[in-house]
């Protein structure tokens, strides 16, 4: 009687776990555009480092910083297997070369 409960219990228990696991979603793929406001930029070399090491983050398909406005365009695919944009990274690249980031906006071009 103990072994047939104690079977029970443990398929119940695999059955209720199995489920857990099923129900988390992965987020649909979308191409998002990111609009960050830089402040302190005052020469070539901090756009052009910029530009290329954002380029490297994984998912972005397109940076333009505009030096003149102040504003750096970030098009970046993610969810499903391109999971979120880090935006740690793109902290550590403005620190890098001491641009700062004032703020950003964030617009979904495509969900």
């Amino acid at each position: 009687m103990k072994h047939k409960l104690r079977i029970s219990f443990t398929f119940l228990l695999l059955l209720f776990l199995g489920s857990q696991i099923q129900a988390q979603e992965v987020a649909k793929e979308r191409t998002t555009k990111y609009i960050f406001h830089l402040n302190a930029i005052k020469h070539q070399d901090q756009v052009d480092g910029v530009s290329a090491k954002t380029k490297q983050i994984s998912g972005v398909t397109t940076c333009e910083l505009n030096w003149l406005q102040y504003q750096m365009e970030v098009v970046v695919k993610e969810g499903g297997s391109y999971g979120s944009f880090p935006m740690e990274d793109l902290k550590a690249i403005l620190n890098e070369h001491h641009v700062q980031l004032k703020n950003f906006t964030k617009e979904t071009l495509n969900p």
